[in-house]
């Protein structure tokens, strides 16, 4: 196993059609394969990628059997093992050392053939999807691994135990926010600000309602409480160390959920500042009771609404 040498894109292109033709077929037509590798790889993207990516290789006499790549964000783009080398732990291999490389979730976009040993590893899956290539569809998954998280403290044993494993917090990347997704998050947006945010009237919920889905979009992250069923309760978005937006259903609210979102964005994002409005005291006081202080106040909100806003940071925090 080494690092990604810039000599090695065209064995590495090689070795992508050959695994995709020979192990991909037992899931994939004649076409769908040639859909996904009909044409020559553009190895000079390829090579821009491996070099913005880790990237690894593996070699056994001289030649790659097998290389994968993953995105600083967390995103494993690309993991392709030889047919000669398949099952012989090349895959566990590369995947051992590429997930230990972010500070983050993983998520990757699996094909039906991948998904069986991803879910051994303890991927799961997010949603199937159908991705066009060459006007062909294929199917993969949306699949993530996530990372053990701290669990809320809890002085009902039952209630901790119903709380640590029905809900799942899932990172969802910018490519995967779907308007079907978007449309879930406006709907527990809207219901939790008519429970918390009574300074609002109706048509100013309608008035701020229209930014909603674009902020959902453009937040560099976003992580989504989804139930056993795979419906959202919940959704944080953090940007550059803020915290941009936390909302929580009415019927969760109470269980700790809040506050494994925002542990989880200290942890994995650095969260270290937020705003809330001052007319929310639930909120201020829960921030505050998560360690953090208000550090000024403006008496509109930053649309120059006449909603003041309290400017928190987590205490030691910048």
């Amino acid at each position: 196993m080494r690092a990604y040498h810039p000599g090695d894109c065209r064995e590495m292109a090689a070795l992508f059609y050959d695994t995709v033709h020979a192990v991909n077929a037992r899931d994939y037509t004649p076409e769908q394969l040639d859909a996904w590798v009909g044409g020559p790889v553009d190895l000079d993207a390829w090579a821009r990628s491996f070099r913005a990516h880790t990237t690894l290789v593996a070699v056994a006499d001289g030649r790659i059997v097998g290389f994968g790549d993953i995105a600083g964000d967390g995103y494993l783009d690309r993991l392709y093992v030889h047919k000669d080398w398949q099952r012989r732990g090349v895959a566990t291999a590369l995947c051992n050392r590429l997930e230990a490389a972010v500070p983050g979730p993983v998520t990757t976009h699996a094909s039906i053939t991948a998904r069986p040993f991803l879910e051994r590893r303890g991927y799961r899956v997010v949603r199937p999807q159908q991705v066009e290539r060459r006007g062909v569809l294929l199917t993969n998954y949306v699949m993530v691994l996530p990372l053990p998280e701290k669990q809320p403290k809890s002085t009902d044993p039952a209630r901790a135990e119903e709380e640590n494993h029905s809900m799942q917090l899932v990172p969802i990347p910018q490519n995967d926010r779907t308007p079907e997704l978007l449309r879930q998050l406006l709907d527990v947006w809207e219901r939790s600000v008519k429970a918390t945010h009574l300074f609002l009237s109706g048509d100013e919920i309608k008035q701020i309602q229209e930014y909603v889905p674009q902020a959902l979009r453009g937040v560099a992250h976003l992580v989504v409480a989804q139930d056993g069923a795979g419906r959202p309760a919940a959704f944080m978005g953090v940007e550059d160390g803020t915290l941009e937006m936390l909302f929580i259903t009415p019927e969760e609210r109470g269980k700790g959920l809040g506050k494994r979102l925002l542990q989880y964005g200290i942890e994995r994002y650095a969260v270290q500042r937020l705003t809330v409005n001052e007319q929310n005291p639930q909120a201020k006081g829960f921030y505050e009771h998560m360690g953090f202080c208000v550090y000024k106040r403006t008496d509109r909100d930053e649309q120059g609404g006449p909603y003041p806003l309290l400017y928190m940071r987590l205490a030691g925090g910048r």
